[in-house]
C-alpha cells in the first residue's frame, strides 16, 4: 500500500490567507467609504439645502423682541432703573425665617457612657467533666495541622460548655441599650 509523503502547501495558504485578508480590508474601505458620501449628501440635502422659512421667521421675531429692549437696557445701563426693579430692602421677616431656626449656642453633646462591664462568667459545675478551652483545642489541634498557635492572652480563657451541659444565662437586655439621650 502506498502513502502520501508529500508536504503541505504552506507558501500556497499564506498568500491565499494574504489576499482573503487584503480583499477584506479593501472591502472595509469601499463600503466605509460608500455610505460616508451617501450620509453626507443626504446630510448636505436635508440640513444645509433645506429651506429656512420657519428659521427666518424666528429671527424676525427675536429681532423685534431685542429691539423693544434696548431702551430698557440704556436706561439700567445709564443708572436710573425703573421702581419696578430697583433693589430695595424687605418689609417682611421672610428673608429670616430659615436662619433663626439656625442654633446660636452649639454645645456639643455629652460623651456616650462607657459600656457595663460584662457579668462574671459562671463557673462549671464541679461534678461535671471538665470542659476544654479554646487555647486547649487550638493547641491540641494546631501542631497536627503543623501550623503555631497564636500567642495566648493571659487572663482571657474562653470555656466551651460540655455537651449535655446547660446554655449560660443570657445578658440581661438593659446592659446592652446605651442610656437615654446619647448617640450610640
Amino acid at each position: 500500500m502506498a502513502t502520501d509523503r508529500t508536504e503541505p502547501p504552506i507558501g500556497r495558504i499564506i498568500v491565499l490567507a494574504g489576499l482573503s485578508l487584503g480583499t477584506l480590508l479593501a472591502l472595509q474601505y469601499l463600503f466605509h467609504s460608500y455610505f460616508t458620501i451617501m450620509y453626507e449628501r443626504d446630510q448636505r440635502a436635508k440640513v444645509f439645502e433645506a429651506p429656512t422659512d420657519q428659521l427666518d421667521h424666528a429671527r424676525a421675531r427675536e429681532a423685534q423682541a431685542l429691539a423693544r429692549l434696548e431702551p430698557a437696557l440704556r436706561t439700567v445701563a445709564s443708572g436710573g432703573r425703573p421702581r419696578a426693579i430697583a433693589p430695595e430692602p424687605s418689609t417682611t421677616y421672610d428673608p429670616m425665617v430659615g436662619w433663626s431656626l439656625l442654633h446660636r449656642d452649639f454645645t456639643p453633646p455629652a460623651p456616650p457612657a462607657p459600656p457595663a462591664p460584662p457579668p462574671a462568667e459562671v463557673a462549671p459545675p464541679a461534678a461535671a467533666a471538665p470542659t476544654p478551652t479554646a487555647t486547649g483545642l487550638r493547641g491540641a489541634v494546631r501542631p497536627l495541622l503543623g501550623r503555631p498557635s497564636p500567642p495566648a492572652v493571659p487572663g482571657v480563657q474562653i470555656h466551651l460548655p460540655a455537651r449535655g451541659a446547660p446554655a449560660p444565662a443570657a445578658r440581661p437586655a438593659a446592659a446592652s441599650r446605651p442610656p437615654p439621650g446619647t448617640n450610640p
